[in-house]
C-alpha cells in the first residue's frame, strides 16, 4: 500500500507533461517532480526514519510510472492522429 503514491504520482506527471510542455522540458519537470514525489512518498510512509535510500527507490518509481505513461500517451495521439476520419456516415 505504501507504493501506490509514487506510482499513482508518476501517471499523473506522465499525463500532464505531453499535454502541456515541450519534449526537452518535459524531461527537466518529470526529473524534478520524481526526486519531489519521492521524497514526499518516503516521508508520508515513514521510510526516511529507515534509510535515506528509500528517495532514490520512490523516486525512480515516480519516474518509470510517469515516462511510461508519457510514451503511451504520445503514441495514443499519433495513432488517433494518423486514422482516417469519416464523417460518420457510412460511404457507399
Amino acid at each position: 500500500m505504501n507504493e501506490i503514491f509514487p506510482v499513482i504520482a508518476g501517471v499523473v506527471i506522465g499525463l500532464l507533461i505531453p499535454r502541456f510542455m515541450t519534449p526537452r522540458w518535459g524531461v527537466c519537470v518529470l526529473a524534478f517532480l520524481s526526486i519531489v514525489c519521492g521524497v514526499f512518498a518516503s516521508w508520508i510512509s515513514g521510510e526516511l526514519e529507515i534509510s535515506w535510500a528509500y528517495i532514490l527507490i520512490d523516486s525512480a518509481q515516480v519516474a518509470v510510472a510517469g515516462l511510461l505513461v508519457w510514451i503511451l500517451v504520445l503514441r495514443w495521439r499519433r495513432r488517433i492522429s494518423s486514422k482516417p476520419r469519416t464523417s460518420g456516415v457510412d460511404a457507399q
